[in-house]
């Protein structure tokens, strides 16, 4: 139950001038493992997926490149199965498993001749939304794990819980560069980052006091960040290079948790939380040439892992 369809097209829209690209994706298949309480089969799938890209050159020391990209892609995963289940494989979940993830995307990049370097722009936003929702206690393993038949751990109203994640991401980043096929290279520059995050679970579990009660976590994260990174070369055969990266990171946290009134839970919850790092990372090399086909090099990195909130 498999099938395919994708294509692209593209070409100059003016002579030399502004030349666009299209291209396109769909397919389907479907599911292979049939679910013997609700019916029908689960597995399946279906993926969407577009982009577009323009390129525009005013002049001979102007490009400007912008692209947008859209996906979509939807699943019946089954979580759980049991293998040694007559049939296997065969589900018995007593809701039908869903997945949903979005993807949207648009990035500009300028750049720019000034003789004897470059300056660079590029911008990008993306916007990522996915959604689950599945069943915890298949019943075919919980009657085999727990005792019971099959019908006693078939009830759609618990043991059940979707997930709602979204991000929205932000890049913009300036560099001015060594022109190509300069004898000295370097390439300096400054970095913004943003993203803002929200999961929202709604969790029903008749055994697990952590997967019940509606939780909604908010976290927006940024980084600011200049760098600089140069390549010398000492003769015809060595080179050394070096880099150092300067960067600012803050995050915030808003969190709520609401109960259903599970054991063991608390009523609800409410936190708010902050957090910030400074930071200095960089790198060193030798590298030499030994000719045309061979090269070695030796090199230090310092790096540094950030703290901050987790997103769950």
């Amino acid at each position: 139950g498999h099938w395919l369809l994708d294509g692209d097209a593209g070409g100059w829209l003016a002579p030399a001038r502004p030349a666009l690209r299209v291209a396109g994706r769909h397919q389907e298949y479907g599911g292979d493992v049939p679910n013997i309480v609700l019916g029908g089969k689960e597995g399946g799938a279906t993926v969407s997926a577009g982009r577009a890209s323009l390129r525009f050159t005013p002049d001979e020391t102007l490009r400007v490149d912008l692209t947008g990209s859209y996906s979509r892609d939807q699943r019946s995963n089954t979580v759980w199965l049991l293998r040694s289940a007559p049939g296997f494989p065969v589900s018995s979940n007593d809701v039908r498993p869903e997945g949903e993830r979005k993807i949207a995307s648009i990035s500009l990049e300028i750049e720019k001749s000034l003789g004897g370097a470059m300056l660079t722009s590029a911008t990008n936003y993306q916007h990522i939304d996915i959604y689950s929702f599945d069943d915890f206690t298949d019943s075919l393993i919980y009657a085999a794990w727990l005792g019971g038949s099959l019908s006693d751990w078939s009830d759609p109203t618990v043991d059940v819980g979707s997930v709602k994640d979204r991000e929205r991401l932000f890049n913009q980043e300036f560099r001015l560069s060594s022109a190509p096929g300069a004898a000295m290279s370097w390439v300096i520059g400054t970095n913004y980052f943003r993203s803002e995050y929200r999961t929202v679970r709604d969790m029903q579990s008749s055994m697990w006091p952590t997967t019940n009660g509606l939780t909604d976590n908010r976290i927006i994260s940024e980084t600011i960040a200049a760098f600089g990174d140069v390549t010398i070369p000492l003769n015809s055969a060595f080179s050394v290079s070096g880099g150092l990266r300067l960067a600012h990171d803050r995050q915030k946290l808003d969190g709520s948790y609401l109960s259903n009134g599970f054991t063991g839970t608390v009523p609800s919850l409410l936190q708010t939380n902050r957090y910030a790092d400074s930071y200095l990372t960089g790198r060193g090399a030798l590298s030499w040439k030994i000719s045309e086909r061979a090269t070695a090099y030796a090199s230090i990195t310092h790096g540094y892992a950030s703290g901050g909130f987790g997103r769950t």
